[in-house]
């Protein structure tokens, strides 16, 4: 078996395209529940995404729980979770703890500190 980790193409890893191409997918299929379903909160998830390359923790959640629901299979380690605004630290304080429990693998090391010390528990 080949660890696709370690297989560099002129400089970039296939591994970071694999994860391009699988969050890329994950959107894709979340846009056609969007429209089915007629979901403006996904919809402005998946659209903030595209735009910003990284998540609030409020649309993580979204995320996260329609491709649960979904059945959609997705590594939440390959998306991005920003606290750079002062309004998604807040959010991030102000989620119930089950729902920062989903978003939880998606945070950084320094992240999941700031959710600690706003009274949070580790999962």
């Amino acid at each position: 078996m080949v660890n696709t980790s370690e297989i560099t193409l002129e400089g970039s890893s296939v591994s970071a395209e694999l994860k391009r191409k699988h969050i890329e997918e994950c959107l894709s299929q979340l846009e056609i529940i969007a429209v089915k379903e007629d979901d403006p909160l996904l919809d402005n998830a998946i659209n903030f995404y595209r735009k910003n390359y990284c998540l609030s923790p409020k649309y993580a959640y979204v995320l996260f729980s329609r491709m649960e629901t979904h059945g959609i299979g997705y590594n939440p380690n390959y998306f991005k979770v920003s606290l750079e605004k002062g309004v998604f630290k807040n959010d991030l304080r102000q989620m119930p703890t089950g729902k920062v429990h989903r978003i939880w693998p998606a945070l950084d090391s320094g992240q999941k500190q700031i959710a600690v010390r706003a009274g949070h528990s580790v999962p």
